[in-house]
């Protein structure tokens, strides 16, 4: 118990001060103190009750828990929950794993934190149910969830975001460094369901694998005012919307009205969808809304009905109810967008995009690019909200233009790699080989999310 005790000592230091510090480990029955850890359903309860900001550190082991809740009922400030090493919750497929709902106190200004958590084998049979993995719902409060992994997670029935389901009326939304894998619901996204009235949504560099939903199957966002949405530097691979001949979206759904949504050096490849939008589809139904893809690859996608990799909804082509579209620098082989024929003047905007090559990828279980991959240098550094780092945090930016997808090369073929040669290489392009199928472990999973940060110190050590 002193080690433990010990780790979350040093936890609590390297993350800052806060008002209180609850310390939990697997089999803690204490006072919530670092050197005499509680349960987590404890720190839960105190944190729900005693007034205060709170930081709940998770000592590192397995967690067999479900059906954790916390919903203070007047104002108790931030929330963080943060895993030590290794920490996971798994819910041995017996209900929700946890929910988080600050909806019934006053949480202006509250900001709710999850960080270094696996949520895996939630699972919910209701209808209607949202979140196996994790559920957070607020109406004021900023969510950010940040290396975080979604593994298992499942509902039966009309349910939403089997992984994770994060709603705030009011306030904005950030999912960042996080892995969403085997997933499953029945109507809205398996990996992730998130949605604000009046706030914002960032999703950024993520990995989508092996999620089915009726619609958005892995990743449904969705914006009801003029706020935006950011989709940087993702990865969507073998993902599946599923509602019989009504499908939308198989990697990715997005509905946005009068905001901005921006898609930008993300990789959307081989996902499928039983109607529309095999690779993305957006929902765009409002004069004053903007969306704008830039520097993607959306390839290798089917659809059942139309768009296979691209599917744009709009009302009627008339002025009144179409956004802006800029489709520009992205890599694709089928675009559909309703309508197209009667956008108003000014209204559509496509340029240089790349429909005549195949991204070319390590492998089929690899989404980097091959060292000569003819998409190499053919972004645009102007993009908006163009990322600092690839996927693999690697900088974004390398032999002076950045790459289409969400793998920046780093030892690039050029000129040569911007013909069609057709050529292979074995040395894994961006990310040194790193493939797209992390390790059951929870613990190499974790591993695996932390790779931009170490690469980034090895850098900077190295001067």
């Amino acid at each position: 118990m002193k080690k433990v005790g010990a780790s979350l000592a040093v936890l609590a230091l390297l993350s800052g001060s806060y008002a209180a510090q609850l310390f939990v480990s697997p089999t803690g029955t204490g006072d919530c103190s670092n050197t005499n850890p509680c349960s987590l359903s404890t720190a839960l309860n105190i944190a729900a009750t005693n007034g205060d900001n709170d930081t709940i550190y998770l000592g590192s082991g397995i967690y067999n828990v479900n059906n954790l809740r916390y919903a203070p009922s007047s104002n108790e400030g931030n929330l963080s929950i943060i895993g030590g090493n290794d920490v996971v919750l798994d819910g041995g497929n017996n209900g929700r794993i946890l929910e988080i709902d600050t909806t019934a106190s006053n949480d202006e200004n509250v900001s709710i934190e999850i960080k270094n958590l696996v949520f895996q084998n939630g699972n919910m049979q209701d209808t209607d149910e949202k979140g196996a993995g994790l559920k957070i719902k607020a109406m004021n409060a900023n969510i950010n969830v940040e290396k975080a992994v979604f593994k298992n997670n499942k509902i039966t029935g009309s349910g939403d975001g089997g992984g994770l389901y994060a709603f705030s009326k009011y306030g904005s939304i950030s999912v960042k460094y996080c892995l969403f894998e085997n997933n499953s619901v029945d109507d809205y996204s398996g990996g992730a369901d998130i949605s604000t009235t009046e706030g914002s949504i960032l999703l950024s560099h993520s990995i989508f694998k092996n999620n089915s939903g009726g619609y958005g199957g892995g990743a449904s966002l969705s914006v009801e005012s003029s706020v935006d949405i950011k989709v940087i530097n993702n990865v969507f691979m073998n993902n599946t919307s599923t509602a019989y001949g009504n499908g939308r979206g198989g990697g990715l759904l997005i509905e946005v009205s009068a905001g901005q949504a921006y898609v930008v050096n993300n990789t959307i490849t081989k996902n499928s969808s039983s109607a529309y939008g095999g690779g993305i589809h957006i929902k765009g139904f409002d004069n004053n809304g903007d969306i704008a893809l830039y520097n993607n690859i959306v390839y290798g996608n089917s659809a059942d009905q139309n768009g296979n990799d691209i599917y744009i909804e709009t009302e009627s082509g008339t002025s009144s109810y179409n956004p802006t579209i800029f489709i520009e620098y992205n890599n694709y082989s089928s675009l559909y967008i309703e309508h197209e024929s009667a956008f108003p003047t000014g209204k559509l905007k496509k340029k240089n995009n790349i429909t005549d090559h195949s991204p070319d990828f390590v492998s089929d279980n690899d989404f980097h690019l091959k060292d000569n991959s003819y998409l190499i240098n053919k972004g645009s550094n102007d993009a908006p909200h163009v990322p600092d780092k690839d996927i693999d945090g690697d900088s974004r930016i390398v032999a002076d233009v950045i790459d289409i997808g969400a793998d920046e090369v780093l030892n690039p073929q050029l000129p040569e790699n911007n013909g069609d040669t057709g050529s292979s290489s074995s040395g894994g392009g961006g990310g040194g080989g790193c493939v797209i199928s992390p390790s059951s472990s929870p613990a190499n999973a974790l591993l695996y999310l932390a790779l931009p940060l170490v690469l980034f110190a090895r850098r900077f050590l190295r001067g």
